[in-house]
């Protein structure tokens, strides 16, 4: 039972964090419909090169770390859903208890640093003119 659930959790995470930059680009924001356009009609002109902003290895390494970020967001989410259904399912036992409430406090410190250094990153990629 706690296998299948966990098996299910992943997974769905797993699916969340690898569609997470296709759906945060919002087709209502028109620089990236405009983007957007203009790299299809340069596809379709034949011009496409993705070296010919120099930003491209900015731009690379902020959507990997973007990603990366978020993986770790999630998985620390996913482990404090875990420690939470171990601490429900404990039965009083006080080791149990014991054990949830310090992943549970190690999951919102990794959380919390997690944050700190996707806002630092940010701060960052936004300095440099182009990546962000």
């Amino acid at each position: 039972m706690i296998k299948s659930l966990l098996a299910i959790i992943l997974s769905f995470c797993l699916a969340l964090s690898i569609t997470s930059p296709a759906l945060a680009l919002s087709p209502l924001d028109p620089l990236a419909t405009d983007q957007m356009d203009l790299n299809a009609k340069d596809i379709i002109d034949g011009n496409f090169n993705a070296n010919t902003d120099g930003n491209s290895v900015n731009v690379i390494i902020a959507q990997v770390l973007k990603v990366f970020f978020g993986l770790l967001g999630t998985i620390f989410i996913v482990l404090m859903i875990i420690s939470g259904y171990n601490w429900l399912t404990s039965r009083g036992d006080e080791k149990k208890i014991g054990k949830s409430k310090d992943t549970i406090q190690a999951a919102v410190i990794g959380l919390i640093l997690t944050l700190a250094a996707y806002i630092i990153t940010y701060f960052v990629f936004l300095a440099v003119p182009g990546s962000v």
